[in-house]
């Protein structure tokens, strides 16, 4: 199902946590579109690639060899244990 890009702006937080595991998991849509264009630009800003065309394969790479859900997983532990301690 192909989606406006309005749809990113009406979702609640359940449906934006369903969004993001479906595109860690390879599926393309306009979320995955938007997040590789948010990550490309962050990728710029912070110097580690000036060519927005190659940061956007650099982030690419990132969710497609599984990279960025493992940085996810880490980062819900990491929460988890600093919002409990």
């Amino acid at each position: 199902v192909k989606e406006d890009i309005t749809s990113i702006f009406n979702a609640d937080h359940e449906h934006n946590a369903r969004v993001i595991l479906r595109f860690l998991e390879g599926e393309k849509d306009i979320y995955r579109d938007v997040v590789l264009m948010n990550s490309a630009a962050a990728l710029k800003i912070y110097g580690i690639e000036n060519d927005l065309k190659i940061a956007k394969k650099i982030a690419e790479e990132a969710i497609d060899s599984k990279k960025a859900k493992r940085c996810l997983a880490e980062m819900i532990n990491f929460t988890n244990i600093n919002i409990v301690t």
